[in-house]
């Protein structure tokens, strides 16, 4: 008998999203990269949250960034 999954899978929860976005910066930054102080280390992981936020373009908000998205909302 073959199972029967749901039509759609169950929304992630608040804390798997942030666990992902943290593995997600880790890997891409501080796993790829050498820091020679702390403050580059810093200024890599703020200029990543400043793109996150402000840069990435998102297809399910209307290929808007998440600020545009949330300005426009409020408009």
């Amino acid at each position: 008998m073959k199972p029967k999954y749901p039509k759609m899978l169950p929304q992630k929860t608040e804390e798997e999203r942030l666990r992902y976005r943290i593995l997600e910066l880790k890997t891409k930054c501080y796993f790829t990269e050498r820091f020679e102080t702390f403050e580059q280390l810093e200024q890599t992981i703020l200029d990543d949250i400043h793109y996150y936020n402000h840069k990435r373009i998102q297809v399910k908000l209307k290929g808007l960034s998440p600020v545009e998205y949330r300005t426009q909302s409020l408009n």
